[in-house]
């Protein structure tokens, strides 16, 4: 396995894990931009512009990108996070250098109007998506009490807001001012020719155009103080810590607390009452099935004692009988004695 690494005039970096008997290659374009990097009236674009990416360039149209990526049979993804924006697929190894071509030219996309309002729908329902499902929205939301104003306090999806009034040329803006080769590495692995590599790269992107980019790296001042519930249920918990009040948010919390601090001590007592009481049905419940059984087996100790004393009774009865029975024979033996 070796490492190897180039960069081209306009800035592209070039690095590969290249390893001779690996049966499959991997190939991704990193771009060195995502959440932190919107300006707040942007919130959600490179999320937005990742989806527009695969709906086709200059040469591809967005049927003509997934059928090709079928024909290599390509494993493909691509995600956005606060710090990058990623484009991948795994081939075979005859299949990388169509793969390289695909990639390389996805990325300088057409951005066309109509695709632009068809996914724009797309992303306002990923979002109330997951506004639905608020265990998905716990992060964000932690990151953003956590960081307050700091650009990594944003949403990587945006808002139906930010993303709804979002235009076209808002976004190819944007990407001319992101999308540029010194900001994005080409990153590949498995069985790799490291050398032709580097000419495909040459090739395809040595003539996109190099600009400076900068990102905003203020320093991070988390917020400081109590820990605020955000979502709860069965399988999730979700809290981030709230900004320190102030001397006067203090006092002004603590007045409300002693004010309620009457009502507050009833309803614990009433709730205290209504756990015992549940606490005892619980046991009742729990004790009902014993006693039933205790119930049932001094039940059936009387029935035996019962029993018991009809059998003697019934004996006794028999040696009355037997008794009487003698008392007839002696009569019977007396009177055939006299005759």
């Amino acid at each position: 396995m070796q490492f190897r690494e180039h960069q081209l005039e306009n800035g592209l970096d070039v690095i590969a894990e290249c390893n001779p008997a690996a049966s499959v290659c991997a190939v991704g374009f990193f771009v060195k931009t995502g959440a932190r990097d919107e300006d707040p009236e942007l919130s959600g674009v490179s999320h937005f512009l990742e989806h527009m990416v695969f709906k086709g360039t200059e040469h591809r149209g967005a049927a003509d990108v997934n059928r090709e990526l079928d024909e290599i049979g390509a494993q493909s993804n691509a995600y956005t996070s606060e710090e990058q924006t990623v484009y991948f697929l795994a081939v075979l190894p005859e299949y990388i250098e169509r793969g390289i071509d695909l990639l390389a030219d996805i990325m300088r996309p057409s951005l066309r109007t109509e695709d632009f309002e068809m996914e724009k729908q797309v992303i306002l329902e990923e979002i109330a998506k997951y506004d639905d499902q608020p265990p998905y929205g716990g992060h964000e939301k932690a990151m953003a009490l956590h960081f307050s104003n700091h650009p990594l306090s944003g949403s990587v999806l945006g808002t139906t807001d930010s993303v709804g009034a979002l235009d076209r040329d808002q976004m190819a803006e944007y990407w001319l001012r992101r999308y540029s080769p010194g900001n994005m590495t080409l990153v590949a692995t498995g069985q790799i020719d490291f050398d032709q590599l580097v000419r495909q790269a040459e090739r395809l992107c040595g003539d996109w155009q190099p600009h400076d980019v900068q990102r905003a790296t203020p320093r991070a001042a988390p917020a400081a103080g109590d820990f605020e519930l955000i979502h709860d249920d069965a399988s999730s918990l979700a809290v981030a810590t709230t900004p320190r009040r102030t001397s006067v948010e203090q006092q002004q919390q603590s007045e409300y607390e002693w004010q309620t601090e009457d009502g507050l001590v009833d309803e614990l007592e009433q709730s205290l009452d209504d756990d015992d009481r549940l606490a005892e049905q619980d046991h009742d419940q729990t004790a009902s099935p014993s006693a039933d059984m205790d119930q049932q087996q001094l039940a059936e100790t009387d029935w035996v004692e019962d029993e018991g004393t009809q059998q003697d009774q019934l004996s006794d009865d028999q040696q009355v009988d037997w008794d009487q029975q003698d008392d007839d024979d002696d009569d019977w033996l007396d009177d055939d004695t006299d005759d």
